[in-house]
């Protein structure tokens, strides 16, 4: 057995710290899930040895896409037996990130119960392992070093793409000893377990109590809510609270009993700031022996720099509680910048290794230090202001844009200011670039009637250069899982805020009464409208032309395309220009007598997604629609990225596209959907959301005119395409139409596949097309197809013989998809036999099927 934490044991593998709590006491309590359950040291070893005979051999990754229970802690540790570097997965974290961070690691296999929703998902980007039942009374099988690599955790992304930071067990062992040095943690602890598994967080969390003999009670705090963590707290005895500060504050907030809370010794807070306001809430509510454990520090110093502890006798003059000071052979040396602030450099021999499978990145990252062999130093980035007593006290990011008008400002400073106001629960600064210049935009949650308080106490405290640009006052802060701040999510609200604000200007500058002025009342949402989409609120603008103002053909068919939306009568094309002013627009508005349309309950909407590159074909589409069908021409901007950025994730441009559609759509209105090239997939899971949620759905018809070669946008293959990938796809009650073009550009044929569809929806017609490209989008069958739609309120718009080829082209399906290859061939001659429209696309298919039969019997003859 190792002497617990003597400086030897770095040079061990780090499963022999816990295999020495399991024999000094097996049946001792090391685990508790979220459901109270309890798991014995002795269990643990025993269930890891089992996970051990499920992974196969090899040097690998090995992903673990669990939830935070037992087993999870059992495959971390026969990982590290195993010397295999273990990727935890969150299943609280959307599937498409989980599958490309699988897919970006190259993991070797993925741990996964297979009763999971998402099993069949990873069978796309790497080798499944079923979890099942069992454990084993024997050894562990030992083959890690203290230099094999312990793990790969990604970082969140709420800035940009996550990266996987990846460390050894020495340096996983080094911090596990100066957290248990520090801090005092023996066998009588019992640790919480708040952070997910999935990042940096959960790292001392869970190793500080198994390598001492402690207790981990797992709480979520999405399952029990803040009253029930401080219940978890008193029924387990926890003796050490870790949390972030965003969510350490809303637990402090919800005012637990004090009594639920007096087991707590230790409260241990880092990854953001914290503020004296919540340090005295915190000392008000804990017993009066409890200490704090502050510090700072990033996954790729693995984990703190910087460090120290706090009692009620601690004197703290600012509004931010310092970070503490340099942990052993963790050195911090500082870069000094304007205004007294410095960026921190750390140097140790046990930083994490780099970035997993990006070599160039790491090199530009880390860097070895010649004069001390085996050290290396690495800039956090983070900015700091050094105190008399050496203290820092954390200001920002040194990539973050905090120069505004010409000053370095302290925005953790700011932000503190903020929380002074009791009317403020939440706040938060945001940074924008507009024309060169940066906006600095105060973000609140609370009470917005002390907005005119606030504003006046920071003029009398603050120089002019530290004054917010805007003011904006959301419900809440949307936050990762994690509970960290979502940046990108935080920016498209403040932008859209913004907006709003602006076209309000716009409207009091014209002098408008909307309450009294009935034909000024599509002023506002039409300014709105405006300023979204050329993203310009300044209202001195408004007699500059689309043009003046930086938008092309491109932004001026959006703003047109979404103007009609909102009034009873088309907008005179003959007006469509981008020499146009938004004060032509609205002239023509006020002289013509246009109004805000009227919602009709019987309306027939028809929501048309974009692709990626918006509607460049969509004019003439319109142009020969029936008037009777209300169009909604979703805009790009409301969904996407601009092209040369990182778009959204899938969920996130379904909510949107939600959202949106919801401000547009009648309860009582029959919808149909159209969805674009790449808007098709969000199209699809949008429509089968608002279905659930009651909104009245027709048909989906999806079209696409993507080059040959591309075959894995077509049919029901779009829906699992590599862009958004995912396996975990809705079904659709009701008809979906897939237009095809039967032709490209070089006249050749495209090839296209039926399969797939009749999975995800109650019915499937296709209806090809002899069109070129996009021509297929605006042929003539597709307008009169969308015109019948209108007019007969259903989905019966296709001939009977029409209907009776497409039955028994789903059962040629069904035939080859359960392999009765014969019976599938003879069904698929029946339908080009049927009708001249399908043979040149189901030709192809025939050819497929009957490749695909030869294929397997010559397999069959080789097995054989």
């Amino acid at each position: 057995m190792l002497k617990l934490w003597h400086k030897d044991v770095l040079n061990h593998p780090a499963f022999l710290m816990f295999e020495t709590q399991v024999k000094r006491q097996p049946q001792r309590v090391a685990f508790i899930n979220s459901q109270g359950v309890a798991t014995t040291y002795q269990q643990l070893y025993q269930r890891a040895v089992f996970l051990q005979s499920l992974i196969p051999e090899g040097i690998g990754p090995i992903a673990l896409y669990l939830s935070y229970d037992a087993d999870l802690i059992s495959a971390i540790l026969a990982c590290l037996a195993l010397g295999r570097p273990y990727l935890p997965l969150d299943p609280d974290f959307p599937i498409e990130r989980n599958l490309a961070i699988t897919k970006h690691a190259a993991v070797a296999s993925v741990l996964v119960n297979e009763n999971e929703p998402n099993f069949a998902a990873f069978k796309m980007v790497a080798a499944t392992i079923p979890l099942m039942p069992g454990q084993r009374d024997q050894p562990i099988l030992l083959k890690a070093q203290a230099d094999s690599v312990a793990y790969i955790l990604y970082t969140s992304g709420s800035t940009g793409k996550p990266k996987g930071v990846y460390q050894n067990q020495r340096g996983l062992l080094h911090d596990v000893m100066q957290y248990s040095k520090a801090t005092h943690i023996t066998a009588h602890d019992c640790l919480s377990g708040i952070y997910s598994a999935a990042v940096n967080g959960a790292i001392r969390d869970m190793f500080a109590a198994l390598f001492n003999g402690a207790r981990l009670v797992r709480i979520n705090p999405q399952e029990t809510g803040l009253i029930g963590m401080a219940q978890q707290v008193a029924k387990t005895g926890i003796t050490i609270f870790h949390a972030i500060p965003p969510l350490l504050r809303r637990f402090i907030n919800s005012k637990p009993a004090a009594n639920l809370l007096k087991s707590i010794r230790l409260c241990y807070i880092a990854g953001d700031r914290l503020f004296t306001a919540d340090l005295q809430a915190l000392f008000d509510l804990l017993p009066k022996e409890t200490v704090v454990y502050n510090g700072i520090g990033s996954t790729e110093c693995a984990t703190l720099y910087r460090h120290w502890l706090i009692d009620r006798k601690t004197h703290i003059a600012g509004t931010v509680v310092p970070v503490g000071y340099a942990i052993d052979e963790r050195e911090t040396y500082l870069h000094w910048r304007e205004q007294g602030l410095a960026e921190v450099e750390v140097q140790s021999p046990y930083l994490a290794l780099g970035y997993w499978q990006d070599t160039e990145l790491t090199e530009r990252t880390f860097y070895h230090l010649p004069e001390r062999p085996g050290w290396r130093g690495y800039r956090t980035g983070d900015l700091v202001k050094v105190l008399d007593n050496d203290l820092f006290v954390f200001v920002g990011r040194a990539d973050s844009k905090v120069k505004i008008r010409g000053y370095l400002v302290d925005l953790s400073l700011l932000e503190a200011e903020f929380r002074r106001f009791a009317e403020v629960t939440d706040a938060a600064l945001v940074t924008l670039d507009d024309d060169n210049e940066t906006r600095l935009i105060a973000v609140l949650v609370g009470d917005n009637e002390k907005e005119a308080l606030i504003k006046s106490y920071l003029s009398q405290h603050f120089s002019s250069a530290s004054m917010p640009h805007n003011f904006v006052w959301l419900k809440a802060l949307p936050r990762l899982p994690s509970y960290k701040l979502d940046a990108k999510k935080l920016n498209a609200l403040v932008k859209d805020a913004l907006l709003q604000k602006g076209a309000n200007a716009c409207v009091m500058a014209h002098g408008l009464d909307l309450s009294r002025d009935a034909h000024s009342a599509y002023f506002l949402p039409v300014l709105q409208l405006w300023l979204k989409v050329l993203k310009q609120p300044d209202v001195q603008l408004l007699q500059k032309s689309f043009a003046e103002l930086g938008g092309d053909s491109l932004d001026l068919l959006n703003f047109f395309a979404q103007l009609d939306l909102i009034l009873d009568k088309p907008y005179p094309a003959a007006l469509f220009s981008v020499s146009a002013s938004i004060q032509d627009v609205l002239d023509v508005l006020r002289n013509t007598g246009r109004s805000l349309q009227q919602r009709s309950a019987e309306a027939v909407n028809l929501v048309v997604v974009p692709p990626f590159v918006g509607f460049g074909w969509a004019k003439g589409f319109i142009e020969h629609l029936t008037p009777e069908l209300r169009v909604i021409m979703v805009p790009t901007s409301a969904l996407y990225h601009p092209i040369g950025e990182p778009q959204p994730e899938l969920t996130d441009v379904v909510e949107r596209l939600c959202a949106y559609l919801k401000e547009c759509i009648a309860i009582d209105s029959v919808t149909h959907f159209y969805g674009v090239s790449s808007g098709a997939k969000p199209a699809f899971f949008a429509a089968c959301e608002l279905q659930k949620q009651g909104i009245k759905t027709g048909t989906f018809i999806v079209g696409d005119c993507a080059p040959v070669g591309r075959a894995e946008h077509f049919a029901a293959e779009r829906l699992q395409a590599y862009s958004w990938l995912t396996s975990d796809i809705p079904y659709y009650h009701g008809a979906v139409v897939e237009i095809i073009a039967a032709l490209d550009k070089t006249k050749q044929l495209k090839t296209f596949s039926s399969l797939g569809w009749w999975q995800y929806c109650s019915k499937i017609h296709y209806l090809p097309l002899l069109a070129e490209h996009v021509g297929c989008l605006t042929a003539p069958a597709v307008i009169e197809l969308i015109n019948r739609l209108t007019l007969d309120g259903e989905d019966e718009y296709l001939s009977t013989e029409l209907s009776q080829i497409n039955k028994v082209s789903m059962a040629a399906n069904n035939a080859l998809l359960t392999q009765q290859n014969l019976l599938a061939v003879c069904l698929y001659d029946h339908v080009v036999a049927a009708s001249d429209n399908f043979k040149q696309i189901y030709g192809f298919n025939l050819l497929l099927a009957r490749q695909r039969v030869a294929f397997k019997q010559t397999t069959s003859a080789l097995l054989d």
